[in-house]
């Protein structure tokens, strides 16, 4: 015959689970890395800019237009220009994965990524960017049989390294006009 109760060997059970629970949490929360945020984007990637030279030669920045539209746009056939400024406050090269994605915005949820899990390096200090993003053939193909479309495009970079913070960024709408 047993001499304990039978509900002392249940509540030994739920004792020893419960420590093994408690010594997962407390290994959870020490052992996962310290975050890792050494990026930002500086100012925000600006949409649609090309530099033009004037009649006196000097270099400006001009946000393409088309008559009738309200804000930068685009011809189906033109790629959209993007600047922006990638900062590493790290004293060291940092390792990434780069993402690009366009987004419908005068009609929300189709999204095609462009870019996926793309490595780079980014340098320490500021690096300028400018990309000459080709309209996908996917969306060349809506604005031909459907008419004018406002998209953005958007992107981040993710430090590789144990911790790794994502920076993000969005330019601004843009149409695209057949």
């Amino acid at each position: 015959m047993n001499p304990r109760p039978s509900g002392l060997g249940a509540l030994n059970v739920a004792l020893v689970l419960s420590m093994f629970v408690l010594a997962g949490v407390i290994l959870f929360v020490f052992a996962r890395p310290d975050p890792f945020d050494p990026l930002t984007f500086s100012p925000t990637p600006r949409p649609v800019e090309r530099p033009e030279r004037t009649d006196d030669g000097d270099l400006v920045r001009v946000v393409p237009s088309i008559e009738g539209f309200d804000g930068p746009a685009v011809r189906v056939d033109e790629k959209v220009p993007t600047t922006g400024l990638l900062c590493n406050e790290h004293p060291e090269p940092v390792e990434v994965l780069g993402h690009i994605t366009w987004e419908r915005w005068d009609e929300r949820g189709q999204r095609i990524p462009t870019l996926v899990d793309h490595p780079a390096i980014v340098e320490p200090d500021c690096t300028p960017l400018r990309f000459e993003n080709p309209i996908p053939d996917e969306i060349a193909a809506q604005v031909k049989a459907h008419g004018p479309q406002q998209w953005v495009i958007s992107g981040s970079a993710t430090p590789t390294a144990p911790g790794g913070v994502t920076a993000t960024w969005r330019i601004e709408p843009f149409w695209i006009v057949p």
